[in-house]
């Protein structure tokens, strides 16, 4: 860890040394660049995994099943299959009783 007065300077970072392949010390500028740009402030996490909400509302006369049917639509159109999704709150338990009413209709 950086002392405190080092902390305060991005190019700070070009003091630090890390250990190399070999075993031996190389100052962190052989390795890496520097480069200051914008990101995010937060990067929320959902089971140790960067995740991101959508919030929705349904408007006047959508069911929540007509709404889920077009976000999951949306979602297998636009979205690489490296993304995972799944439903919080509201739509959660919904999807969780629809599930469970299949499993009772089967039986």
């Amino acid at each position: 860890e950086l002392e405190e007065k080092f902390q305060r300077d991005p190019s700070a970072l070009t003091l630090l040394y890390v250990r190399g392949s070999n075993g031996q010390s190389v100052p962190m500028s052989s390795v890496a660049n520097l480069t200051t740009g914008l990101g995010p402030l937060v990067v929320n996490h959902l089971g140790q995994l960067p995740a991101v909400t959508i919030s929705f509302n349904l408007k006047a006369g959508t069911s929540l099943s007509e709404a889920l049917e077009s976000v999951q639509k949306l979602a297998r159109e636009t979205l690489p299959s490296t993304v995972s999704t799944s439903y919080q709150g509201t739509a959660q338990a919904f999807s969780q009783s629809v599930g469970g009413l299949a499993v009772l209709l089967v039986v």
